[in-house]
């Protein structure tokens, strides 16, 4: 593997970087969230600077220079840069929040984090984990040849609609969300009734073990019990069935939740070690314990599903509307990906037949094979 090596100076909120002998490229971090590689490369107030030489580079200031104007800069290197980008905004981070009490909330998802920052007043930091833990390898995913390895495996086998660096920077940009906790700040970690949120919560405790944080659980589906007016028609498996209002009740009325022991802290660090031995690539929350599942295990639901669809067997229906079908029917907890990547290996193993362009699930028909 070629390595980068770049000349940059980091210069708050500037950051330079010598992309030539004689171009400079500059970035204004404006804010202290983490960036990925779309996010750096989709910027339009990136501006690029001449020097007569690369000697200057040591004391160019952007503000004494005159920017080139109509010169566009095909970045090559968005990785190094992307990455010291973010170890400049982890510093300034760690410098703000040092003595920081603010109550720091983690969930198992992205969009469940959205509803809890809705729901929770301020102050409140909130995290949630780039990830859907029901799929994809979690073998040593608290080490980095983990974290390639689940990565590697979601870009070959999972047709998300991104490339195959942001979700990797993504991860990144979590952990360091993780290590950016003040040691005095109290955690809050919710969980529930499901597979993602139990390899979460395991995978979080052994994140955290070396810190010294109060670390609580908040168990949804039992708080909501507690806590909350029940509808009939509500089914709270998890926090992310739980309306933003409700969330803020919650944690109105949850004082009376213990923090973990250290017994217990241990134990659920040494089921995430269990865990992560395993290279299964499916998993399911049965008799409250995570259990591996084949990686065909939804392969017959699958073509019971399409026959069901089928008025005749020449007829090719469209694959969006197999896994509708099938999510809606059988009220499955899982990523509608990963049922997708497996009507693929049932067309190259010849069982299913195919018309279009299996790029996403609108884009091709199937059918059974004859």
């Amino acid at each position: 593997m070629e390595v980068v090596c770049i000349k940059f100076r980091d210069k708050f909120p500037y950051i330079y970087f010598l992309m030539e002998p004689n171009v400079v490229f500059v970035y204004k971090i404006d804010s202290f969230q983490y960036v990925t590689e779309f996010e750096v490369i989709d910027r339009f107030d990136v501006e690029t600077y001449e020097i007569d030489d690369e000697s200057e580079f040591e004391t160019f200031n952007h503000e004494d220079e005159q920017q080139l104007i109509g010169r566009g800069y095909i970045h090559n290197d968005l990785k190094f840069i992307t990455e010291a980008i973010n170890e400049s905004i982890q510093k300034q981070r760690s410098l703000a929040n040092k003595f920081s009490t603010t109550p720091v909330h983690i969930v198992s998802q992205e969009f469940i984090a959205g509803t809890v920052r809705v729901g929770l007043r301020s102050p409140k930091v909130v995290i949630g984990i780039p990830a859907f833990f029901a799929i994809g390898p979690i073998w040593r995913l608290h080490e980095k040849e983990g974290q390639m390895y689940r990565n590697e495996w979601i870009y070959d086998h999972i047709n998300y609609e991104f490339d195959d660096d942001p979700p990797l920077t993504k991860f990144k940009n979590f952990l360091r969300d993780i290590e950016d906790i003040p040691d005095q700040a109290p955690i809050y970690i919710w969980t529930g009734n499901n597979v993602e949120e139990q390899v979460a919560t395991r995978y979080l405790i052994y994140l955290l073990r070396s810190r010294t944080n109060v670390v609580t659980l908040l168990h949804a589906p039992t708080l909501y019990d507690q806590l909350c007016e029940k509808s009939r028609a509500e089914v709270i498996t998890g926090t992310g069935d739980l309306r933003h209002e409700q969330i803020q009740i919650i944690f109105d009325k949850c004082h009376t939740v213990q923090p973990l022991t250290t017994k217990e802290n241990h134990q659920l660090q040494n089921e995430w070690l269990t865990l992560s031995k395993s290279r299964s690539v499916l998993r399911t929350w049965k008799d409250h314990k995570i259990v591996d599942l084949p990686v065909d295990f939804y392969d017959k639901k699958i073509i019971h599903t399409l026959e069901s669809l089928q008025s005749n067997r020449d007829e090719y229906i469209r694959a969006g509307v197999v896994l509708g079908q099938l999510l809606e029917s059988e009220n499955f907890s899982i990523d509608g990906f990963y049922l997708e990547y497996r009507i693929r290996e049932l067309i190259y193993q010849g069982v299913l037949a195919m018309k279009g362009i299996p790029k996403s699930m609108r884009r091709y028909r199937i059918k059974i094979r004859e």
